[in-house]
């Protein structure tokens, strides 16, 4: 009977650790992020908690986005009120992605990120910036339109 206990014990430690490894746990997995990720959430980690709000896109315009694509290239659009209307800027610029890194450049700098959770229909990266006593770690969620 004590080697069934132990076996029903191991058996239930394998199954928790293979569902604590799924790929919604951030790895990235077999997802692909390449496609057009609409901004959703945006926020801090602060003390190592996600602090986190829903983003503001400018009321009556498209959502802003950024698109990724299979060359390399990014494309980052927002859109805003002009006075009379909607308008977008557009930053392009070149990305790779290596394991959960993600470095984009959009022609003022590259920026280096962590993949923290990527499936195919979510994209959440935290971006750290160090400064002159300390860091601060930038956190932005986005959701898959295409």
């Amino acid at each position: 009977m004590k080697k069934l206990i132990l076996l029903f014990v191991i058996a239930l430690g394998i199954s928790t650790a293979l569902v604590s490894c799924s790929s919604d746990d951030g790895d990235s997995g077999s997802s692909s992020i390449v496609g057009k990720w609409q901004y959703s959430r945006e926020g801090a980690l602060v003390s190592n908690q996600e602090i986190m709000t829903d983003y503001e896109h400018t009321s009556g315009c498209s959502k802003d986005y950024t698109q990724f694509a299979e060359d390399g290239t990014v494309v980052d659009v927002y859109y805003y009120n002009n006075g009379t209307g909607c308008d977008f800027s557009t930053d392009s610029g070149t990305y790779t992605k290596s394991g959960n890194t993600l470095n984009v450049n959009l022609g003022f700098g590259a920026t280096e990120s962590t993949i923290k959770k990527l499936t195919s229909s979510t994209l959440k990266v935290y971006t750290t910036y160090t400064f002159e006593g300390g860091s601060s770690t930038e956190i932005t969620e986005f959701t898959k339109v295409n």
